[in-house]
Formats: C-alpha cells, sequence, structure tokens
C-alpha cells in the first residue's frame, strides 16, 4: 500500500488551490490510508513549520468547507525538503527517505517535466511507485508523447 505522497512544487499555486485542499477533503470524508505521509519538495528554501504555515493559509482560503481540525491535522504531517526536482543528486537526496512505493505528484510547470521525469528515472524509485502529472503537457500529440 502507498502511504507516502511527495508533491514535487509543493509551494506552487496548483498545490495551494487544488491539490491540498482535495487531500484535505479525503482526509475528511476517511479515504486516505492512516499515517499518510505528504512530503513537499520545491525550491524554496523551507523548513517544516514555514511549508506547514504556508499549507495552512492556502486551505483557510481555498479549503474552508473542510472542518478546521481535519485542516490541522493534515498541517500537522506535512514535511517539507528543499532541492531542485530536475537536479538526480538533489532527487536523490530528497527521496532516499522513501521506506516503499509512493505516489510522485508533480505540481510543476509542464516545461520542467520531461527533465524532472529523467532525473526520477536515473534515481529510482521504490517498486509499485506511481507518478502523477494532472495537466496538460507538450506542445502537441509528438511533444506529449516524447
Amino acid at each position: 500500500m502507498i502511504h507516502q505522497l511527495v508533491v514535487l512544487g509543493a509551494s506552487g499555486d496548483l498545490t495551494g488551490r487544488y491539490l491540498l485542499p482535495a487531500i484535505a477533503r479525503l482526509l475528511a470524508a476517511g479515504a486516505l490510508p492512516d499515517g499518510l505521509e505528504v512530503i513537499g519538495v520545491d525550491h524554496a528554501n523551507w523548513d517544516d513549520q514555514t511549508f506547514r504555515r504556508h499549507a495552512e493559509a492556502r486551505l483557510e482560503r481555498h479549503a474552508r468547507d473542510v472542518p478546521p481540525d481535519v485542516r490541522r491535522d493534515l498541517c500537522h504531517t506535512l514535511t517539507h525538503q528543499s532541492g531542485d526536482v530536475t537536479d538526480v543528486r538533489s532527487l536523490a537526496r530528497v527521496l532516499q527517505r522513501l521506506d516503499g512505493p509512493a505516489v510522485i505528484y508533480l505540481a510543476l510547470p509542464n516545461a520542467l517535466f520531461s527533465d524532472t521525469v529523467r532525473a526520477l528515472a536515473k534515481v529510482g524509485l521504490p517498486s509499485g511507485s506511481r507518478i502523477a502529472i494532472e495537466k496538460p503537457f507538450g506542445t502537441d500529440a509528438a511533444d506529449a508523447r516524447r
């Protein structure tokens, strides 16, 4: 079972406006595995507390329908790692903490997708891991396939 979600681009708009509120709603509905760990990764030189405050503000704005105690519980479990999502050594350092299959969520500008996926391939992910890309990517069908 997957119990770790790694969000690449954790301080960005996609994460704050859509992903964190969706996770909070799933948590409120009891639809997440117990002990799900959410690891935020991006270039921001933040510690866990700074990331949690950022997430709290975004959830206050974009997930008011979620009970405050659920939003707080989610934020208390968030961790943050600074790193370059396109750099193999940086990703290896961040991902060394994975202890089983994980979902790697690319909450990034589409221009970073291919470099990030290439770096992830070089690092290697635990068996059963998944990479999630939510939005359109590429400039045409050939570019998207590439």
